[in-house]
C-alpha cells in the first residue's frame, strides 16, 4: 500500500503535514512527497519517495507560469505511473490546479486538504475563477478537511460531511509563562511570521508610534518592506527581525506580551480564517488582537484573550488597549483555552479514524 502528498509548495510551508506523516510512519505506510520546488533546497524527510520539480523563481510570471504547467503535467504522470491507492491533496491550490485529473483519475481515491479561501480580488488565485475547480474536487473527494468551520458556507453545497480540523501543531505550541509580570512595562505588542499584509502592519506602526507604553515586533520574512516606513516617520519603539525557522518560533513568541492578527475583514479569506496566531495565543494563554466582522474575534472573544481592533477607528485605540490590558487577568482563560486546546487536539484523531476507515475498506 502506498500514498503521496501532492502540495504546490514545498515541506516546509506545509504547515501540519506532520498530522499525516506521523500516521503513516505508525503505520508501516509507505508515502511520497509531490511538490515544485522554487528555493532549490532539499528537505529531509521519511518519504520513500520525493519527487521535487524545481522551478524558476523568476520576476518574470511568464517564466514561472510556464515552469508550473510543466510540474503539473510531471505530477500527473508520476501520480498515473505509481497507482497510488491513496493521494493528499495539500491545499485548496492544488485540488483546484489538479481538479479535472482528480475528478476523473482517481475519483473518490484521494483527501482534499482545504487550509484557506481563495481571495476574490487576486487576479490568479480568484475566488470566482478557481470556486468552481475547487468544487469539482471536493464533491468526488474521499474526505474534505476545513481548518475553519467558517469557510463552509462558501464551498459546494454537494457535501454536508466536511471535517473541520484545527490547524494546531504541538511541536512548535509554547506552554503559558505564568510567572510573566504584566507590570512590566512597555507592552510588547509581536506581529510573527510571514508579513503578509503590510499595510496593516504599517497602519498598527502610525497608530502606536513612539507612544511608550507599547513596543512592537514585527519579525518574519516581508518585515524588510515595512521598515522604510517606520524608519520615514521617526517611529523608535520597534524593532525588526527577517525570516526564521520554525525551531526558532517557540523564542520568537517569548518576545511579546499581546500577539498580532490584523488583516482586515475586506475579504471571505479573511473574514473566515482561523490563523495560526489563534493556537499560540492559546497556547501560550495571552492576549490576540484581531479583526472587527471576523470569525478569529468571535472565537478570540469568547475566550477571553480576544481584542478586536480597528486601526482606521478615530477612537483612542491606543488608551483602549492598554486599560484593556491592565485588567486582562491570565488565570481567567486558563481553563477555557486548555479546553480549546484539547478539542483541537482532538480533531485531528478524527481524520486519522476516516483514514483508518478507509485503509481498511479498500483493504490496502
Amino acid at each position: 500500500m502506498k500514498v503521496c502528498i501532492l502540495s504546490p509548495s514545498v515541506q516546509k510551508h506545509m504547515v501540519l503535514v506532520s498530522l499525516y506523516t506521523k500516521y503513516f510512519e505508525e503505520n508501516g505506510i509507505l508515502y511520497d512527497f509531490i511538490y515544485p520546488d522554487k528555493y532549490h533546497e532539499e528537505e529531509f524527510s521519511t518519504a520513500d519517495s520525493t519527487y521535487r520539480f524545481e522551478v524558476n523563481n523568476s520576476k518574470n510570471q511568464i517564466v514561472t507560469i510556464i515552469d508550473y504547467f510543466k510540474f503539473i503535467r510531471y505530477a500527473k504522470n508520476i501520480i498515473r505511473n505509481n497507482k497510488y491507492d491513496l493521494v493528499i491533496v495539500w491545499t485548496e491550490v492544488a485540488a483546484a490546479i489538479f481538479s479535472r485529473f482528480l475528478s476523473k483519475e482517481i475519483n473518490g481515491k484521494y483527501i482534499v486538504v482545504v487550509l484557506d479561501l481563495f481571495n476574490e480580488k487576486r487576479i490568479i488565485k480568484n475566488y470566482y475563477i478557481l470556486k468552481r475547480l475547487l468544487d469539482k474536487a471536493i464533491e468526488h473527494a474521499a474526505y474534505v478537511t476545513v481548518s475553519s468551520p467558517g469557510y463552509i458556507k462558501y464551498l459546494t453545497s454537494k457535501r454536508t460531511d466536511y471535517i473541520f480540523v484545527h490547524n494546531i501543531n504541538l511541536s512548535i505550541m509554547p506552554k503559558p509563562d505564568l510567572s510573566k509580570k504584566k507590570e512590566s512595562s512597555p507592552i510588547r505588542i509581536l506581529y510573527c511570521g510571514h508579513i503578509s499584509y503590510p499595510g496593516y502592519a504599517k497602519k498598527m506602526i502610525k497608530r502606536f508610534c513612539n507612544d511608550n507604553r507599547f513596543f512592537m515586533y514585527i519579525i518574519g520574512a516581508g518585515s524588510e518592506e515595512v521598515k522604510p516606513y517606520a524608519d520615514e516617520i521617526g517611529c523608535m519603539n520597534i524593532e525588526f527581525g527577517g525570516k526564521f525557522e520554525s525551531k526558532e518560533t517557540e523564542t520568537i513568541l517569548k518576545k511579546g506580551d499581546i500577539i498580532y492578527n490584523v488583516y482586515g475583514n475586506d475579504f471571505y479569506c479573511e473574514q473566515t480564517a482561523l490563523s495560526n496566531k489563534l493556537y499560540y495565543a492559546v497556547s501560550m494563554c495571552c492576549p490576540i488582537l484581531v479583526s472587527p466582522g471576523t470569525y478569529m474575534s468571535i472565537i478570540t472573544e469568547k475566550l477571553g484573550i480576544g481584542f478586536t481592533i480597528d486601526f482606521d477607528s478615530p477612537d483612542d485605540i491606543c488608551t483602549i488597549l492598554y486599560e484593556w490590558y491592565q485588567s486582562f487577568e491570565q488565570s481567567d482563560v486558563i481553563d477555557k483555552c486548555g479546553k480549546f486546546k484539547e478539542d483541537a487536539l482532538q480533531s485531528q484523531k478524527l481524520i486519522h479514524s476516516k483514514l483508518d476507515v478507509y485503509l481498511n475498506k479498500n483493504d490496502v
